[in-house]
């Protein structure tokens, strides 16, 4: 006992002069009362130097670890009991794969520690043998009509071939994909805009299913872009460039120079009186997208190419077409992009239909700090500009390919204006926390741009409030917990704050969230709570192997009311003595 009070001491120099001190008068106090033959009162003097000394050092107790086992090998972990037993512990010891970031929200801040599992390198089987299946899977839940859905899955261990499959709903394959590599991915393009729950299908070499589970997709209709396009000649491209935006209900201001004096307008036609109204109550004044041909930037004035620029930078895209570029210094002194000379008889191969031709003038973004160029388009460079985009074009005579290959074509336009980041913009913005909601586990809702906002979930007859949070600056979130596994639509209420009246309440922002079952994906799933738990790990308080136990510090009155006592009992005898 007094080896553990005295092991872990550790004290300033003024409280090791303050003991000394105070045993040197005792002993010498004592001392004295011996040699008078009171020896009671030199007892009661060293008592007393004693519970002052004691008071002094502040002795504890060593805290004897308690961690609390998480093991991620049970088949369900029962957040009511995890919750109780982390009331007790001082750390998490977890074995197997942990647990999922919606798990973790609902536990107590504590050091972490992760057991080590040794795992064969020489072969992968044994490897998924001692760790389990574990896959991540890759797609968006939202589309727009006419988009590619894209699915993709990773496995971490891979022994042959194996397969993907994407099914509907009646278990019909809409697609399919094989490989070796440890990463598949598959196109599906929805025929119609419609909520679907789709299963996918992994499969090894032999046909059996190694996982399956549900892809909740939700196609929306198409979106009515705002499209500004400015072209200083006419051209087949800007022909059929104007041509396939019309097909999207993009609204066009589309304007060609044919002289000096002379400009061609052109407009998207409408098919419908409903269209036509929302394309009349858009803002034409703020494009989402400006497209203009190299040799119109040129030309444009100075304050009018400012102007352009600055609504590129407040979020919009902004799509150069260089085929008619000629004063490489505007472009370096205006954009800091750097062209070269190129053979225009030259020819590209985008793809196994499209082959297209090089224009005069390519940029050269090697090792520059702002424009960039993926490996394999060496024709398209871009850069941030603000909050919006800027992109290079470095091709031409894609007209060719709008009969021939029409398919090819589109798929290749909506790619980059995908890599533009062309998109309607919106004065607010969602995220749901974690990107797999499961029944029964926590589940977070942020938005961005929503003041005085309530959610509302019709389904649920439930309304909660937007709030801020510490590890949120820019959102407001509401959390809750589901209880049944189906898509969730959702509704944020805003409420003008200057407006008493509930019936001013506007609804804006509206979607859906999938709720999973627990068993759903339950490869995905570990492979989310390694990766959650790592992650935690780094956010929670550091343990280090070295560091010295936790004590706790005994209480001081016991030794004060010690001393009180010896002195006033020394007192007494003194008093009586006289």
């Amino acid at each position: 006992m007094m080896q553990s009070l005295t092991s872990h001491l550790v004290l300033e120099n003024w409280q090791i002069v303050l003991c000394v001190g105070v045993i040197l008068v005792a002993i010498l106090s004592a001392l004295v009362y011996w040699r008078q033959s009171k020896r009671i009162n030199a007892a009661l003097i060293v008592a007393a130097g004693l519970c002052f000394s004691m008071m002094i050092v502040e002795p504890s107790l060593p805290l004897m670890a308690n961690p609390m086992l998480i093991d991620g090998r049970q088949s369900q972990q029962h957040m009511a009991q995890l919750l109780q037993q982390s009331q007790s512990a001082d750390s998490y010891l977890v074995r197997g794969d942990g647990l999922r970031w919606a798990q973790w929200q609902d536990l107590p801040r504590l050091p972490i520690r992760i057991e080590s599992v040794d795992v064969p390198k020489q072969s992968s089987a044994k490897a998924a043998e001692v760790l389990g299946l574990e896959i991540e899977l890759d797609f968006p839940t939202q589309i727009r009509q006419g988009r590619i859905f894209h699915l993709s899955v990773q496995r971490q261990h891979v022994d042959g071939e194996w397969r993907l499959q994407l099914l509907a709903e009646n278990q019909q394959v809409l697609a399919e994909t094989r490989g070796r590599d440890k990463r598949l991915s598959l196109q599906w393009l929805p025929p119609a805009a419609e909520r679907l729950v789709l299963q996918a299908k992994i499969l090894d070499q032999q046909g059996r299913v190694l996982e399956q589970g549900p892809i909740p997709l939700e196609v929306i209709a198409a979106q009515n872009l705002l499209v500004q396009g400015r072209f200083a000649a006419p051209s087949f491209d800007s022909k059929v460039l104007n041509a396939m935006l019309s097909q999207s209900q993009a609204k066009l201001d589309w304007q060609t120079k044919l002289g000096k004096t002379v400009t061609r307008i052109e407009t998207a036609q409408t098919e419908t009186a409903e269209q036509s109204n929302s394309i009349a109550n858009a803002d034409t004044s703020n494009p989402d997208l400006f497209v203009q041909d190299a040799a119109y930037f040129e030309q444009q004035s100075s304050r009018a190419r400012a102007q352009v620029l600055q609504q590129v930078a407040a979020g919009g895209s902004l799509l150069i077409l260089g085929a008619n570029a000629s004063d490489t210094a505007l472009w370096r002194r205006e954009l800091g992009l750097r062209l070269q000379a190129t053979d225009t008889a030259k020819e590209v191969v985008i793809d196994p239909l499209m082959s297209l031709q090089s224009t005069a003038w390519t940029p050269q973004v090697k090792s520059d700090a702002y424009w960039v160029q993926a490996t394999a388009q060496t024709w398209m460079a871009q850069r941030a500009w603000g909050q919006g985009q800027i992109v290079w074009l470095g091709v031409a005579d894609w007209h060719r390919y709008q009969i021939s290959a029409t398919n090819s074509l589109q798929a290749w336009w909506q790619n980059i204006l995908d890599q533009a980041q062309v998109k309607k913009r919106a004065e607010w913005e969602v995220r749901t926390e974690p990107k797999m909601p499961i029944v029964g586990q926590h589940l977070r809702f942020c938005g961005q741009g929503l003041q005085q906002a309530t959610l509302v979930f019709p389904l649920l007859n439930k309304r909660m409030p937007l709030q801020a949070v510490r590890d949120q600056a820019d959102a407001r979130c509401a959390a809750f917990w589901p209880e049944k596994s189906a898509w969730l639509d959702w509704q944020a209420v805003v409420t003008h704050p200057e407006s008493a009246n509930s019936k001013d309440a506007t609804v804006t922002p509206a979607g859906a969230i999938y709720v999973y079952q627990p068993q759903d994906w339950p490869a995905w799933q570990r492979a989310q709570a390694r990766a959650d738990t790592k992650a935690m790990q780094a956010l929670a308080p550091i343990q280090t192997p070295n560091a010295k136990p936790l004590h706790q510090p005994l209480a001081t009155w016991p030794w004060a009311l010690g001393l009180i006592l010896a002195l006033l009992l020394l007192w007494w005898r003194e008093q009586k003595n006289y």
